[in-house]
């Protein structure tokens, strides 16, 4: 006989009760409090108000999975399989989840100061197809895949942008258990890859405000208007302020619409317990 049991009891913040979930947000912060298996992190070093707003993304993205191995490979595969970060900052870790949303700061000529570097991923960094492997509970928890793009369309402009280069790329996301989850998975890496444009500068105190894992804009006569995420920010000894940047778009973190999608047959795996009866037998 085979069981399926839910994991561990998690505390939620926004309404403080404890209970089943599989909400990705509330996971990491378990493995970050615990004192047993976790990383003990004291409360007073987590910034609940961003635990909350990122528990909130995980709900309406459907960013949810299963956990297994050591305590820090597990918060690095949690982080990675929810999209997320967890910059340190102002004595706090913030959890932030990437998702749709607006800029919360604008650079410009008048609070950059300095040149622009801009920079970019190598060729070999941007895939035009993505295998992604998870556990499938319709097949009694075992490995499964799914590919990306599902269609034929998208993947032929995929593969004339690179010059008719096959690039692909494979992913082991053993914390997801539901294979459109998966699909929009492969649909995130795939086309996060291909967004490679990476720039870095100096800005004035004005942007003191802005903190790692927020959305920005950046409008200047040399590049025109662009989003970005704020991948790092430096404080020098002289009170420079430091960023680096990479390209956004909001379109990947809005949730497939998996009706219009396919992922495939799932194969059909005979069953121990329900075999045919013996035939041609002397």
């Amino acid at each position: 006989q085979t069981a399926v049991i839910d994991g561990r009891l998690l505390y939620d913040p926004r309404d403080e009760e404890t209970a089943f979930s599989s909400n990705a947000a509330l996971a990491i912060l378990d493995y970050m409090r615990d004192h047993v298996y976790g990383e003990k992190v004291p409360d007073e070093e987590i910034d609940f108000d961003a635990l909350k707003f990122a528990a909130d993304i995980a709900d309406i993205t459907a960013e949810t999975f299963e956990g297994s191995g050591e305590t820090y490979d597990n918060i690095k595969s949690l982080l990675a399989h929810a999209h997320a970060s967890l910059p340190f900052s102002g004595g706090k870790y913030r959890l932030v989840i990437r998702s749709a949303t607006e800029p919360s700061f604008d650079f410009n000529d008048d609070n950059i100061s300095g040149d622009i570097s801009i920079g970019s991923a190598g060729a070999s960094d941007k895939y035009n197809r993505v295998t992604v492997t998870f556990v499938d509970p319709e097949l009694n928890w075992e490995e499964n895949t799914v590919v990306y793009p599902t269609d034929a369309d998208e993947y032929q402009q995929l593969l004339s942008e690179d010059n008719g280069i096959e690039k692909e790329g494979e992913v082991t996301a053993n914390m997801i258990t539901n294979k459109y989850q998966a699909l929009d998975y492969a649909r995130r890496y795939l086309y996060e890859s291909r967004k490679s444009l990476a720039i870095g500068f100096s800005a004035l105190p004005a942007a003191r405000c802005v903190l790692p894992g927020q959305v920005v804009s950046v409008t200047t006569a040399e590049l025109g208007s662009f989003l970005f995420t704020v991948e790092k920010r430096v404080v020098t000894a002289d009170g420079e302020y430091k960023f680096t940047l990479k390209e956004y778009d909001p379109s990947l973190y809005s949730w497939i619409n998996t009706a219009d999608l396919s992922t495939g047959a799932t194969p059909s795996m005979p069953s121990a317990f329900n075999l045919p009866a013996p035939q041609n037998i002397a």
